[in-house]
């Protein structure tokens, strides 16, 4: 796979830059109550993604540009839906607050490995589970299966907290491997 970190149009990130922009239309069908076009515009916010990292590495796309925008489009995405999905009542706070929480430590921990290491970490197969069990529980409530609603948080909570100690793991071995100047 090769990097160009300079280029930053792309079709991959411009993938990343659809869904970014899906982000306020997808909280506008929530708090409007139009649930069912909600889980479409989810699907296809779901498949944009796996679309724009298949392409990446497919195409030899991979792009720091791509790394930061990937991501952001995700957690924007979802912080919307899960913002708008507290305002209808389809979520306690709390369960919000996790998911964007986890999002804000994230992206938290990247600037820093950024500044710090001057490399922009890729995400992982732990990280983009918790997405999917997050993204379940969106459409689960968007369904309105109220019965399921209670283990899907559940699912997302765990894949939340096992995506937080990936990331921490990761984060620490980076450090690591940190060469102090002499």
């Amino acid at each position: 796979m090769t990097e160009n970190s300079g280029k930053i149009l792309n079709i991959s990130n411009g993938l990343s830059f659809i869904r970014l922009l899906m982000a306020l239309p997808m909280a506008l069908l929530i708090t409007g109550g139009k649930y069912e076009l909600a889980v479409g515009m989810a699907v296809l916010a779901f498949l944009t993604d796996i679309a724009d990292g298949y392409l990446a590495r497919k195409l030899g796309q991979v792009t720091d540009a791509g790394k930061i925008i990937d991501p952001l489009a995700d957690k924007v995405f979802v912080a919307g839906a899960f913002i708008a999905l507290v305002v209808n009542g389809l979520f306690p706070l709390w369960f919000a607050l996790v998911i964007i929480g986890r999002d804000v430590v994230i992206v938290s921990a990247g600037i820093f490995l950024r500044n710090k290491v001057k490399t922009v970490p890729m995400s992982n197969y732990v990280g983009k589970a918790a997405v999917l069990m997050i993204g379940q529980s969106i459409i689960v409530a968007l369904l309105g299966l109220s019965q399921v609603t209670i283990y899907s948080m559940a699912l997302a909570v765990c894949g939340v907290a096992a995506s937080l100690l990936s990331y921490s793991f990761n984060l620490a071995k980076m450090l690591k491997n940190i060469r102090p100047i002499p």
